[in-house]
């Protein structure tokens, strides 16, 4: 799904408005090192077959560089060493988190000239019984930087959160860079998934989780316009 239009700021010209977006901003910053993943996904791309296989590239001159490659990954899965592979923007609405996430998007498609993507889960899952076609989940799956937006308990029914768990699972076992965006307090994100004891629960745990407590900054801006008028 495309990246709807209003949110066309990238990390550069996005300007935070207060204290705690610019905290979500720095966060959003981390779970993506630009030129260290660009060289982790080129490799990836090259060398995951050799590495499943047990085997060496054939080019002897390539040796170094699939070295360089299994030594990075063995530290990115054991010691997390690259950073979270997730981060979980909760809170009430218009406080700026879908904003911010499109800003992470925008930033990696200007640099890569794709591949991020965008989904809020309603839509995700509109576009999945649609076709019931593996492909659809497999994109989500696979590209390198996803946002889910939009999860909602109304919307977590128990099909969608069987979905959601096999998206979070391949993720997480690949690292792939995710952003989570949830109108929920971190006990009600929790719950909706499923709880202390799930898997999805304890994946995300691996990675970060802000909670935003700014007010609805939509409702002000419009609250503020009306009065304006009025006069």
């Amino acid at each position: 799904m495309k990246i709807p239009r209003r949110y066309g700021w990238t990390m550069d010209t996005l300007r935070p408005r207060n204290g705690e977006q610019e905290r979500c901003v720095s966060l959003l910053r981390k779970i993506y090192d630009w030129e260290r993943w660009a060289r982790f996904e080129r490799l990836k791309r090259l060398y995951d077959t050799d590495l499943s296989l047990g085997s060496f590239p054939a080019d002897l001159g390539e040796r170094d560089e699939f070295e360089l490659y299994k030594a990075e990954r063995e530290r990115i899965f054991a010691d997390h060493e690259a950073g979270p592979w997730s981060l979980s923007l909760l809170g009430s609405v218009g406080n700026g988190k879908t904003t911010m996430a499109c800003a992470l998007l925008n930033t990696y498609n200007s640099i890569h000239g794709k591949g991020a993507r965008y989904a809020p889960l309603g839509e995700l899952m509109d576009e999945y019984k649609a076709r019931f076609d593996g492909e659809v989940l497999r994109g989500y799956m696979s590209c390198p930087l996803l946002v889910v937006d939009e999860i909602s308990e109304a919307d977590l029914t128990s099909y969608a959160l069987s979905i959601l768990r096999r998206i979070i699972d391949a993720r997480y076992g690949e690292y792939r860079r995710t952003v989570f965006i949830a109108n929920m307090t971190p006990a009600e994100f929790s719950a909706a998934l499923g709880g202390d004891g799930g898997s999805a629960v304890s994946r995300l745990r691996e990675g970060l989780t802000f909670a935003m407590t700014a007010p609805d900054m939509r409702g002000r801006l419009a609250s503020e316009f009306s009065a304006g008028g009025s006069g």
